[in-house]
């Protein structure tokens, strides 16, 4: 389906290359097929007709990222929020690219702002809980992956984080249980 959407966005743009919004859709569905470098192209043209199109310059952060380029994911990221300070999903990708660049700190605090606009973000709970595992912030942890999973229960990455943590915290049993869900 990725490869006839790809198509489609082709067509249209053969007969509206202005278009930004199709640029970025191909993007996405160019990112989706794994191909990040041919994306980042379909981001920058959007961008290159619509400066101020914050969805597409989270879309080129995500891309830059999946091709190791954090800190020129970081770049766009800020600008999307600069534009849009209440966008929650930058937020959490600006944590996820602050994280890749060692800046656990940092990245806790993005994750924490997406999470005070947009509360529902299971994804962001667990991001959340990573950083707070590794900044040794066991319980804040435990809780972060447990809000995770209430709200998205089949969550294999949350399950996973959540039995990482307690089996650091030495609940080996409830550790299990966390693996096992992961597995499911």
């Amino acid at each position: 389906k990725l490869e006839q959407a790809i198509s489609i966005y082709r067509k249209v743009l053969a007969f509206k290359p202005e278009y930004a919004e199709a640029h970025n859709n191909l993007g996405n569905a160019l990112l989706d097929l794994g191909k990040p470098e041919k994306a980042t192209q379909s981001f920058q043209k959007a961008l290159s007709l619509n400066p101020e199109y914050t969805e597409a310059l989270n879309n080129l952060g995500a891309a830059l990222c999946d091709l190791d380029r954090a800190h020129e994911a970081t770049v766009c990221y800020r600008k999307a929020l600069d534009l849009k300070p209440e966008y929650a999903e930058a937020h959490n990708n600006l944590g996820s690219a602050l994280r890749d660049l060692n800046k656990m700190k940092e990245a806790e605090v993005s994750y924490r702002r997406a999470l005070k606009l947009k509360p529902e973000l299971a994804e962001t709970h667990s991001n959340l809980g990573n950083i707070l595992r590794n900044r040794g912030k066991i319980n804040e942890s435990i809780k972060s992956y447990r809000k995770a999973l209430k709200l998205k229960p089949r969550f294999a990455e949350a399950h996973h984080g959540l039995g990482t943590v307690l089996k650091e915290a030495g609940r080996w049993e409830e550790a299990i249980g966390g693996y096992q869900k992961a597995l499911d």
